[in-house]
């Protein structure tokens, strides 16, 4: 096992709005907004993170457990869903920037679209500078994309899609998680600067699994804060199923919102 496995734990968050009366969601909410303005304003200082997003759509997150008494989230990123936007008369933030993407984004979305009606727009991500794979020897947010594979695909999607920052060159995290189409360059309308549309349509699983079988200590004690009756099967139930056992059942594919 790697020596530092140890030092970090999982989270998944889901809608918090359904769930706000619990104070260890209370606590992680505020974890997110703090760690993502902190993180975001050194980009751009006016910026203001927390958006309606923040309140019904999914959070990953991974926490420095080192300090049992002062756990530090150290990367953060978050799914949204167009169906559970819908019900709040919202919607998703690729959606909202939709109109101003260049015409090559806007027709290879649409087609991308009639093959997959529901998907899952992933983003706002944010990382603690000197968690490094050179400093922590895990490959943190890859494993944060697994988080989303194992998540999303409980609740019977089968494909996501964002927009990622090439000033970071972000678009080489996804590289090992599923197919996509390259050049759909754009100009974020909130963050200057090149961006790529990424959308995957099919998970490269033999490579998911092997990010999660690499770290299977932290995916054995992923935690999860979700409402009641949210329809999905628990999150140690879909990891032992998704990525453990090498079996896949209809049971994943039932849409929940």
């Amino acid at each position: 096992m790697k020596q530092s496995l140890g030092r970090f734990r999982l989270v998944i968050l889901d809608c918090v709005k359904n769930q706000m009366m619990n104070p260890a969601v209370q606590k992680i909410l505020n974890d997110v907004i703090l760690f993502k303005q902190t993180n975001f304003e050194r980009s751009r200082p006016d910026y203001v993170t927390l958006d309606k997003q923040d309140m019904i759509g999914t959070h990953y997150l991974i926490y420095d457990i080192s300090d049992v008494f002062q756990p530090k989230l150290v990367v953060a990123i978050r799914s949204t869903y167009e169906a559970r936007a819908k019900e709040y008369q919202l919607k998703t933030p690729f959606l909202d920037m939709l109109p101003g993407l260049p015409e090559k984004c806007q027709t290879a979305y649409a087609d991308f679209k009639k093959l997959h009606p529901m998907v899952a727009d992933c983003g706002a991500l944010a990382v603690e500078s000197n968690y490094t794979f050179h400093n922590t020897g895990l490959k943190l947010i890859h494993i944060c994309y697994a988080m989303i594979y194992i998540h999303v695909t409980r609740m019977g999607y089968t494909s996501i899609l964002g927009g990622t920052n090439e000033r970071f060159r972000s678009s080489r995290w996804l590289e090992d998680i599923g197919s996509y189409t390259r050049g759909l360059e754009f100009i974020h309308p909130v963050w200057p600067g090149t961006h790529l549309l990424i959308m995957i349509e099919k998970f490269n699983v033999p490579s998911i699994k092997s990010i999660c079988k690499e770290n299977e200590v932290l995916f054995r004690n992923i935690q999860e804060f979700v409402p009641k009756d949210v329809g999905y099967l628990d999150i140690h139930a879909a990891i032992d199923d998704l990525i453990f056992n090498d079996t896949t059942t209809a049971k994943h594919l039932k849409l929940v919102s």
